[in-house]
């Protein structure tokens, strides 16, 4: 019986010391009401303390919270991680202070539910919340011969407003055929959801997406990267001072500092002079 409790005292103390928790705290500086919006903490994990779906959070009252780990890094075992993202909702009144624990373990734990929905469909991805949704193509496409910018399936295929109302859809303005596309969900919720869309062009072009879509939120973020003018030049009649037949091009500028960048007024009258 001895030995049996000093076994059980070893193997308790083994679990202590694989739990895992981190608490954080933030302040509302300004007076103001602020989110309900997203944060983001990078999160150093203790070897072969945590799984993926091992973690919980609650706030102050000790209420779960839906928390999220992405862009997760894995220890040799190829089962804990070893870094990640933890990411979650917060809304806080005015000059309040908000503190929330991060328990992780070898546990599943079970995340509360949210308003994020990911759905793929033939041919299509849709993220919603109940303020928004996003309707994006989706699948996977190969074109052997290319094809045409009006053939070709546009990234954003429709937005929905708060009514539940699907509206409009986006289109491609470009002389060069495309080769093929790929979507591809890679974060599911429960705090956010994130796809790549990837499409290939002639000439070894390309452009590319990250759509985001947090939940309770009524914006989803898309960040765009793309070269499929490179090489190109094009009239822009709508540019002061230009004379038929001036072309131009599109071209990435660089600047001396940040702060020469930020008195680059692209989007106003200089008419795409770099300073």
């Amino acid at each position: 019986m001895r030995h049996f409790i000093m076994l059980m005292c070893g193997a308790m103390l083994t679990l202590s010391a694989l739990a895992f928790t981190r608490t954080f705290t933030i302040q509302e500086p300004f007076g103001l009401d602020w989110g309900p919006d997203r944060v983001n903490y990078p999160v150093a994990f203790p070897q072969g303390a945590v799984t993926p779906d091992g973690i919980t959070l609650t706030d102050a009252a000790g209420a779960p919270v839906a928390v999220q780990l992405s862009d997760i890094v894995l220890w040799p075992d190829k089962k804990t991680v070893k870094s990640a993202i933890a990411s979650f909702i917060v809304a806080l009144k005015p000059d309040a202070t908000g503190t929330w624990t991060l328990t992780g373990s070898r546990k599943r734990v079970k995340q509360p539910a949210t308003d994020l929905a990911v759905k793929e469909g033939r041919g299509t991805i849709q993220l919603t919340t109940a303020k928004v949704g996003i309707r994006v193509a989706g699948g996977v496409k190969q074109f052997k011969e290319g094809i045409g910018a009006e053939k070709l399936q546009a990234p954003v295929q429709g937005l929905r407003l708060f009514d539940g109302t699907w509206i409009g859809r986006g289109w491609w303005q470009t002389d060069r055929p495309c080769l093929g596309y790929r979507a591809e969900v890679i974060e599911r919720g429960p705090v956010f959801a994130r796809l790549r869309l990837q499409y290939e062009f002639t000439d070894a072009t390309a452009y590319s997406a990250i759509i985001e879509l947090s939940a309770g939120q009524e914006m989803a973020v898309i960040s765009e990267s793309f070269n499929i003018s490179d090489g190109k030049a094009y009239e822009m009649p709508e540019q002061p001072g230009t004379k038929p037949g001036d072309l131009f091009r599109y071209v990435l500028p660089r600047f001396a500092s940040p702060e020469r960048a930020m008195l680059w007024d692209w989007w106003g009258g200089t008419g795409g002079n770099v300073p």
